[in-house]
């Protein structure tokens, strides 16, 4: 069998499932960037990756792009990410199969004047392909109704996701390093409006006035950064918070392997949220916003994290002071927020499910990685 994943450029979230679905099929495996990654993106820290055999770059001569579209044309199976339709028009048209990769369109909601332009997107992307074999892998958990929002119907859409590196850690051992005194809160990403980095701090202060003994750790870098230091400032949270400027992701899994408590506020901007799967890998009973891609497809309420609904301040101070009192009920969401990633959730287990479900092997899974969206 040969499969060929299109997006734009090769990320760290997809190189463990491009390295499974490389060992599944071997040569039968194409990566294919279609631009360099920005300049912006290299000035947040991330890395352009280099060095995977799997890789083929279409930008870098009109030689390599005929390349590139003659293994799209030809491959079994073609995943779509986020690059142009053009790459598959002529696949479609033949009824071979493809697959889009892809989060919601709406991280914004729309205001009703935006609807004919949006609808009109969506429309090149999708509706003028139905009838066509073509899929969806739904890459967080409110893709398929903002499709069906505008009447883009898809029978055969499936759960997906971005599945960072899962560490496959000794899970006693992993534990034991929690609940080592005063309970440890953690929130990384960047300091952006839309991850509401503020609303950690409010909850941390919300923890002091209640004399609740606690330290929290706030890794990142944005254009919060300055607003935060000074509300840390001006409520004296210096001695129970500290904001630490952002680090490579192996020193971020340092914080989260000891951390009892990880919180993710981002609202619905927020596509997928990889963030999530790392620190439920890593044994953090997750406290989550609702809106957050992710967190539907990830998170059981109560079983193996908590979520709140997003931007609801007083729901988020509620669970923390909760699971702060009930260290059992935290060790044990930890403990099962590390099961559903090592077990269910991670870059293996996608890519064997993929596979399985392009060559017609078996149905659709009942939950996780190729289930029913």
């Amino acid at each position: 069998m040969t499969v060929v994943f299109i997006s734009n450029y090769l990320t760290a979230h997809q190189i463990p499932f491009c390295l499974e679905m490389r060992r599944l099929l071997q040569e039968g495996f194409t990566f294919i960037a279609t631009e360099p990654i920005s300049q912006e993106r290299l000035a947040l820290g991330w890395k352009d990756e280099k060095g995977y055999d799997f890789e083929r770059r279409s930008y870098e001569s009109p030689e390599q792009r005929l390349q590139c579209k003659k293994l799209v044309f030809e491959a079994d199976a073609v995943l779509l990410g986020a690059a142009n339709v053009c790459w598959i028009s002529k696949r479609l048209r033949k009824n071979k199969s493809v697959f889009y990769v892809t989060e919601r369109y709406y991280k914004v909601k729309p205001k009703w004047k935006q609807y004919p332009a949006m609808m009109a997107s969506v429309f090149y992307r999708h509706n003028r392909f139905l009838g066509k074999p073509l899929y969806v892998l739904c890459a967080g958990a409110f893709v398929k109704q903002d499709l069906e929002s505008v009447h883009a119907y898809y029978k055969d859409a499936y759960q997906w996701g971005y599945f960072p590196q899962m560490i496959e850690y000794d899970a006693q051992a992993l534990m034991q390093q929690k609940n080592t005194g005063e309970p440890h809160l953690l929130w990384c990403g960047r300091f952006l409006d839309w991850k509401h980095p503020d609303m950690a701090l409010r909850a941390a202060l919300f923890l002091k006035k209640k004399a609740v003994c606690f330290h929290m750790d706030m890794i990142g870098s944005g254009v919060m950064k300055e607003e935060l230091k000074a509300f840390i400032s001006e409520k004296d949270l210096s001695d129970t918070v500290t904001l630490h400027d952002a680090m490579p992701p192996d020193e971020i899994r340092r914080y989260m392997e000891k951390a009892d408590i990880y919180l993710a506020t981002s609202d619905r901007f927020e596509g997928w949220g990889a963030v999530v799967n790392e620190a439920m890998n890593s044994g953090c009973a997750v406290v989550a916003a609702d809106e957050i891609g992710s967190v539907p497809y990830l998170i059981e309420d109560g079983i193996n994290g908590f979520v709140f609904e997003s931007g609801n301040q007083t729901a988020l101070n509620t669970i923390l002071l909760r699971l702060i009192y009930d260290t059992k009920r935290c060790l044990d969401t930890g403990e099962n927020a590390y099961e559903t990633v090592s077990k269910t959730w991670h870059a293996k287990n996608a890519a064997v499910r993929l596979v399985h479900l392009l060559e017609g092997k078996e149905k659709a899974a009942d939950s996780g990685p190729c289930s029913r969206a």
